[in-house]
């Protein structure tokens, strides 16, 4: 088949001249078999070549596809399908989604105020995008990220609120706003920045410092690898672990501290341990205990004392006082809390706290931990969550709770 075409047409005896020999040449012009009938190639490589036309010099010119993908200029469609994308050196890539034109004139219904439905026939939008909605009820406008339910449905979801938005439905106008769409991971090694929203399916992992200008939704899981930051204030997340039993133990000990380093912490309550990793050193646990229970001796009180024991690494085992629990000589009489006593050993258990903060965790297994000592040189009893006495069935019992709740920072 022909792949150039020539203006001009001969036939047998014809008389040609100058002019026509020459608009024969200079007048040819490509027909589409001059591309669609070449050999085809499976992959185009980036040192391949195009024929282009120089706007600036008014020339066809060759370009290699390194050129032409590598250039300053802009590449407009609607889906880009890559397996890589590599910016040259000093150039970003740039992603700029369009905006749609405002579709008016539509209804929307919601049963409970939270799902929310807009009819729209034909609408061509695709689950994911984003819209910006106006509606007749003004606690249904906002932007919001949909779902299509049909070719002339889409649905999209409110954020509860106290008190709950009412059941509704009126008009509206909505507007597709510029979205970039990702159907499968996004991973950068580099830095994303993401001017609108960012609406999150999958998962959604930042090695490096992320900043968000706009929204931020996530379906799945969000994990930080540091703390993140809302505006200029960290948000600092909470990790929370308990204890809680009704075990009635009795304990005794004597006096501890300074005054007598072979019984240093006094007797351990191991029904109240809470153990945990922290999530990493440095981070701050909140350590509170509501116990119950009776002290008991004639003349001598007693105190608590929380103390913190590394169960691997660096001083694994070793107990160690927490900063504040006991004052600066460790004397016996100093605790992190105080119990009182009473002359009777058969009733009235009473309910006491003890609260403390450890200011730098470790970064390993420690277990937190509630001793009792005596406040001067004679022995105290203690039992947990009953009176001392318990051999009558009517003396009180009740329940000791503990709680460590570990703040990132």
């Amino acid at each position: 088949m022909p792949k150039i075409k020539s203006p001009e047409t001969f036939a047998i005896s014809d008389v040609l001249t100058a002019s026509d020999l020459q608009n024969h040449v200079d007048g040819s012009f490509p027909l589409p078999g001059f591309i669609t009938e070449q050999t085809s190639i499976d992959v185009v490589a980036t040192g391949d070549s195009l024929l282009v036309y120089d706007l600036s010099t008014t020339q066809l010119r060759k370009a290699t596809v390194t050129q032409v993908l590598g250039g300053s200029m802009p590449v407009i469609a609607s889906t880009v399908t890559a397996a890589i994308f590599n910016a040259p050196a000093t150039k970003d890539v740039i992603i700029g989604p369009i905006d749609g034109a405002n579709v008016t004139s539509k209804t929307f219904t919601s049963a409970n105020g939270i799902l929310v439905t807009i009819d729209s026939v034909a609408h061509g939008l695709v689950t994911g995008q984003n819209v910006t909605v106006t509606a007749s009820n003004t606690a249904y406008s906002g932007f919001y990220t949909i779902t299509v339910t049909t070719v002339d449905a889409f649905t999209y979801n409110l954020i509860p609120t106290v008190p709950a938005t009412a059941a509704a439905s009126g008009t509206c106008t909505y507007k597709k706003e510029g979205t970039v769409l990702v159907n499968g991971n996004i991973s950068t090694i580099e830095n994303l920045n993401a001017n609108g929203s960012l609406s999150v399916g999958g998962t959604f992992r930042i090695n490096g410092a992320g900043y968000i200008g706009g929204n931020l939704q996530l379906a799945g899981v969000a994990t930080f690898a540091q703390p993140p930051v809302l505006v200029n204030m960290p948000i600092k997340p909470r990790l929370d672990y308990f204890v809680q039993t009704r075990a009635g133990s009795l304990y005794t000990s004597g006096w501890g501290g300074v005054q007598n380093l072979v019984n240093i912490y006094g007797t351990r309550i191991p029904e109240l341990d809470i153990t945990f990793t922290p999530k990493k050193a440095g981070n701050i646990v909140d350590l509170h205990w509501t116990i119950h229970g009776e002290f008991w001796n004639s003349s001598s009180d007693g105190v608590f004392v929380v103390c913190r024991t590394p169960l691997s690494g660096v001083g694994a085992n070793t107990v160690v006082h927490l900063p504040n629990a006991v004052d600066s000589s460790n004397n016996t009489w100093s605790g992190t809390g105080s119990c009182g006593y009473d002359g009777n050993d058969a009733t009235t258990p009473t309910t006491m706290t003890v609260r403390i903060i450890d200011f730098n965790t470790l970064d390993v297994e420690c277990r937190y931990s509630v001793f009792i000592r005596a406040a001067n040189n004679r022995t105290i009893y203690f039992r947990l969550n009953r009176a001392i006495n318990e051999g009558t069935l009517d003396h009180e019992t009740g329940v000791s709770v503990g709680h460590a709740q570990e703040i990132y920072v």
